[in-house]
């Protein structure tokens, strides 16, 4: 029985030992360095490098937009702001001078160089803050080349592409007055009322109704009031000073006084630089009437 015991004593399992503690090493700058100095000062230089090219544009830039400003603030005539288109292309001056250019050549009557130059505006300087007004200025230069067309179809498109700013009532206004011009007063009647709903600065609520009159009343009448007066011919006011009839109240001729007859002074002193009034003359005496006879009309 004694061996049975002692193998299970030779069986029983021996516990593990416990690990080791780790021992925590500290950070060691000065071998970090060493290991990390190259990548740290590629690093570094390539930080400084990309800070003073930013600031070198940004300040070169500057320069640049207040050099171009400057330009074109001293720019007078159309050949200045050719120059200052050219030389500071790309800037918002050199689109100003662009569209301010436009503007020179419609006012010399080079209607087909205006137009040129302002298309190039609105090609090349899409997001320019005045590229709504070039529009209109498009739209007013091909009116003075008697492109009234395309004139309209340049007002729809500031209509279209600037809803909310003032130039679309602006362009709007012009299309009215186009649609006047060729007898469509129906339609410019139609876009006028829509458009007087819609304004809201004083300013276009007077052109809408001073348009809205003038194609009401075509011959000058105004609403709630009379007509404008005609001045006849002298012919005509000589022969039929009636022929033109009209709603105001005729206006009488003035009456024309008789010149008074001289009256023979006899025998009267002079009385200096006086005007002699002669004296009243006495009234008659009454003549008795009769009794059948009727008294005389005065």
């Amino acid at each position: 029985m004694s061996e049975p015991d002692s193998e299970s004593k030779q069986l029983k399992p021996v516990p593990a030992s416990a690990p080791a503690p780790v021992e925590e090493q500290e950070f060691d700058l000065l071998a970090f360095w060493i290991q990390y100095r190259n990548i740290i000062v590629r690093s570094l230089v390539l930080i400084l490098v990309g800070v003073a090219v930013y600031f070198g544009y940004e300040f070169s830039k500057q320069r640049k937009l207040a050099d171009s400003a400057q330009a074109l603030a001293t720019a007078k005539s159309a050949e200045d702001f050719r120059k200052v288109t050219a030389n500071w292309a790309g800037t918002p001056a050199a689109g100003s001078a662009l569209l301010r250019l436009g503007d020179e050549l419609r006012r010399d009557g080079k209607y087909d160089e205006s137009v040129k130059a302002l298309q190039e505006f609105a090609a090349k300087y899409p997001k320019h803050q005045l590229q709504d007004r070039a529009l209109i200025s498009l739209g007013i230069t091909q009116e003075f080349a008697g492109k009234t067309d395309d004139a309209f179809a340049t007002y729809q498109r500031v209509i279209s592409d600037y809803a909310t700013s003032s130039a679309a009532s602006d362009a709007k206004i012009r299309q009215a007055r186009i649609l006047k011009a060729k007898g469509k007063t129906e339609e410019a009647l139609r876009i006028l009322t829509d458009l007087e709903q819609q304004a809201k600065t004083p300013f276009f609520l007077n052109e809408i109704r001073a348009l809205t009159a003038e194609i009401k009343n075509p011959n000058g009448r105004i609403t709630g009031g009379n007509p404008r007066p005609v001045q006849p011919e002298p012919a005509d006011a000589e022969k039929k000073p009636d022929a033109v009839k009209t709603n105001a109240p005729a206006i009488a001729p003035a009456p024309v006084s008789a010149a008074p007859q001289p009256v023979a002074l006899e025998n009267k002193p002079e009385a200096g630089n006086k005007p002699e009034v002669p004296p009243a003359p006495a009234p008659a005496p009454a003549e008795p009437q009769a009794p059948n006879t009727p008294a005389p009309v005065k």
